[in-house]
């Protein structure tokens, strides 16, 4: 895992998105206001951005771009993330998922996605966003990855009602 310098210790500011070369594995920096949204944190803080290619019989299949609040992604430098499954590594080292929202769409792979994935840009990929938080209800993680749909399948079950009280399925915002 490569790790970026922080941009506040350099002068640099952070990537104006999440896409980086094919090479980034993970690194550290200030966050854009709408990833401090998301994690609720404060606007500044730093957080640790992890991409991944991921594939299946050598094939790319999925790329992950995951980004942790820095006191939990900053375990994910002691270990090579080649190898581990990120959750299964944060849940030995304390930091166990006690609940986590998943939001599943259908987008056109961009220029990243097209050259990472192997496909055309603007090739339909699925794309699932997850908010993982832990048993006090705070947000550690947030990610954005996408898969190739003619390769994976998604199989949800649900019952009842949310934490919230509210239906599970609920409508598009602004729809």
């Amino acid at each position: 895992m490569q790790v970026s310098p922080d941009p506040a210790a350099t002068g640099s500011d952070p990537p104006p998105d999440r896409h980086q070369p094919l090479g980034f594995r993970g690194g550290q920096y200030v966050n854009p206001a709408r990833l401090s949204a998301l994690l609720g944190i404060a606007e500044g803080d730093a957080v640790v951005d992890v991409l991944r290619l991921r594939s299946l019989d050598g094939r790319p299949t999925m790329f992950e771009r995951l980004s942790f609040t820095a006191p939990v992604g900053r375990v994910l430098f002691d270990v090579d993330l080649d190898t581990v499954s990120i959750t299964e590594y944060l849940e030995s080292r304390g930091f166990a998922g006690a609940t986590v929202e998943h939001e599943i769409d259908a987008v056109a792979a961009d220029e990243t996605d097209a050259k990472l994935l192997g496909v055309p840009r603007g090739f339909p990929i699925l794309r699932l966003r997850r908010i993982s938080r832990d048993a006090n209800g705070q947000r550690y993680e947030a990610s954005d990855d996408r898969y190739l749909s003619d390769i994976v399948r998604f199989t949800v079950s649900a019952s009842g009602r949310s934490q919230r009280g509210d239906a599970y399925v609920r409508p598009l915002s602004g729809a």
